[in-house]
């Protein structure tokens, strides 16, 4: 649909607050409770349900009672478990496209969890196929493609014209060095102005 997700968001809660006739409203994640959810995401991927039971177990004795902004990220699961390789490699995935998806899904935990099942999804297919892809370029790939389409076509039109290495990236990736270290400078000139 041409909607987004914040109007899909409106239409759901209309259409829920005519079904049962009471105001519905449910609370968006944090950036910090949005990470924590992405993570146990991709935690229950690589556990039995058993373990994964024993792992909320202990996310509720961290969060002891009303304390709900710990973070459970990379060091949180280290410290309450043995973290797999892969399951590392997801949560590193969660830690670089938090703030990216934020921004465009607003915490909302229904759109967060069907980018994470696309992805996985994505992985798969491509694993069937042969094809090893990286999980953390996959995933900023998804993002673009998620928050801004007409760029993402553009670099798959560049990607097909010139044999997957574009030199459009090149010159773009030189322009944003550029800026940072022109940003960075400008910043140390206020320091030393002071």
């Amino acid at each position: 649909s041409n909607f987004d997700p914040v109007q899909k968001d409106e239409i759901s809660r209309d259409y829920l607050e005519k079904l049962i006739q009471i105001p519905l409203y449910l609370p968006l994640m944090s950036r910090k409770e949005m990470k924590s959810y992405i993570n146990l995401l991709f935690a229950s991927k690589h556990m039995t349900d058993q373990e994964f039971q024993t792992l909320l177990g202990k996310v509720n004795d961290s969060r002891n009672g009303n304390n709900f902004n710990i973070s459970l990220d990379l060091g949180w699961f280290s410290k309450n478990g043995k973290v797999s390789d892969e399951l590392k490699d997801e949560l590193m995935i969660a830690e670089q496209i938090n703030e990216l998806l934020y921004d465009f899904l607003k915490g909302n935990p229904r759109q967060v969890k069907r980018f994470i099942n696309a992805l996985l999804l994505r992985m798969k297919l491509a694993r069937l196929r042969g094809v090893d892809l990286k999980k953390q370029m996959l995933a900023k790939l998804m993002a673009l493609e998620y928050m801004h389409l007409g760029y993402f076509r553009q670099l798959a039109e560049w990607q097909s014209a010139q044999n997957g290495k574009p030199k459009e990236i090149i010159d773009l990736e030189v322009k944003a060095k550029d800026e940072k270290q022109k940003k960075e400078s400008e910043s140390q000139s206020e320091w030393l102005q002071k």
